[in-house]
């Protein structure tokens, strides 16, 4: 827009993560970076783009109803009468600009989809873990204490059902460093049924992450090209947080487009040795769900 209108950028305010009213994620009180007290510091424009409240819904801040004068600090904590507020006080300061409301319809889409799936999906999780026979099948079962998690060197699901509080993630590699806030899901009780719900609380958190990124993916191609080939002896790795957990890359250049050298450890094959370990003394009967609870890729250990 600028480049095609030939304009000057005066000031960028878009802060990662902030909120229109003045509460941000998990309840904070967060008016030094929300929109409402930014709105003071954008010099002389002449044209003001607002792109804003996908935060404030993806945080839970509370609505509120619509407000459109003698504003209090206590309006200001509520969406709407905040967003009023806002559009207030940019007419006040820039009288001559032009304020445009920026909506991305098909994020909105992707949201909405969301939060149909979130709803069903939450019915099912709950009656799968309340469930007695469940219980019965899963509780005390494939027991693996997190001592012994650790000296396996399990990863994924399998070791933060143990209570091994580890995530490629956590180390904010590439966008997962913008994340407002990442914790792993642990559970501690190092058995199938923990399996299952740390499983299902990770797709709960995969639809928070969803929402909060979407809302950040920038204009341009989706798929861009790589060309050109590696130089000779160059290499590089990289760790992943997959499904299953921990995935580790290297990979050698030789100054072809073919690669010298191409290496992966996937998580099954750092989780095999706990996966027996979980098995060890079990009934015949427990040995499926306790497999399939650690959800082994076989076929990824052919190494």
């Amino acid at each position: 827009l600028i480049n095609h209108h030939g304009l000057k950028l005066e000031v960028n305010e878009s802060w990662s993560g902030s909120t229109i009213c003045t509460t941000g994620y998990r309840g904070e009180e967060v008016t030094h970076n929300a929109y409402v007290t930014r709105a003071d510091r954008l010099g002389k424009p002449d044209v003001i783009l607002v792109f804003g409240g996908t935060n404030d819904s993806w945080a839970g801040s509370p609505w509120g109803d619509y407000k459109y004068s003698d504003w209090t600090p206590a309006d200001l904590k509520q969406v709407r009468p905040a967003m009023c507020y806002l559009f207030h006080r940019l007419k006040e300061l820039y009288p001559e600009a032009l304020i445009y409301n920026i909506e991305n319809t098909e994020l909105n889409a992707i949201c909405g989809v969301l939060a149909s799936l979130r709803e069903e999906y939450d019915q099912i999780a709950n009656t799968f873990l309340m469930d007695d026979s469940v219980k019965n099948r899963l509780v005390g079962v494939g027991y693996l204490s997190k001592q012994d998690a650790l000296n396996y060197g399990c990863v994924g699901p399998f070791g933060r059902a143990s209570g091994i509080e580890m995530d490629v993630r956590m180390a904010g590699i590439d966008a997962y460093s913008k994340l407002y806030d990442f914790r792993p899901v642990v559970s501690t009780e190092g058995d199938c049924y923990a399996r299952c719900k740390v499983r299902i609380e990770e797709v709960r958190q995969s639809i928070d992450i969803i929402n909060e990124m979407v809302g950040r993916i920038p204009a341009g191609e989706v798929r861009v090209d790589v060309k050109g080939n590696p130089e000779e002896g160059s290499s590089a790795l990289m760790r992943v947080e997959q499904p299953r957990g921990e995935a580790f890359y290297y990979v050698r250049g030789n100054g072809t487009k073919f690669l010298d050298r191409f290496r992966v450890r996937t998580p099954t094959s750092a989780n095999i040795p706990g996966m027996a370990g979980a098995l060890a003394g079990c009934d015949l009967a427990d040995v499926p769900n306790i497999i399939l609870t650690i959800d082994p890729c076989i076929s990824c250990t052919e190494r």
